[in-house]
């Protein structure tokens, strides 16, 4: 059960960032990110997705010692 949540999770995490930096690139190309120093939302969104992507890493050896 928990490697189908890890799975679920990952894909899920992989879809979201394709969603915020992948389509952006398709449709507009290298300029899509040209200004990404300048707006905050997307470094904290990077930053969250980071963080999950960290979290889901961690969660195989954290999880037996939670329990």
């Amino acid at each position: 059960m928990m490697t189908f949540a890890l799975v679920l999770a990952v894909l899920l995490l992989a879809f979201a960032a394709f969603a915020v930096f992948g389509l952006p690139y398709m449709v507009m190309g290298p300029r899509a990110f040209e200004e990404f120093a300048e707006r905050a939302e997307s470094q904290v969104l990077t930053g969250i997705l980071a963080a999950v992507a960290l979290f889901l890493l961690v969660m195989p050896f954290a999880a037996p010692a939670l329990i």
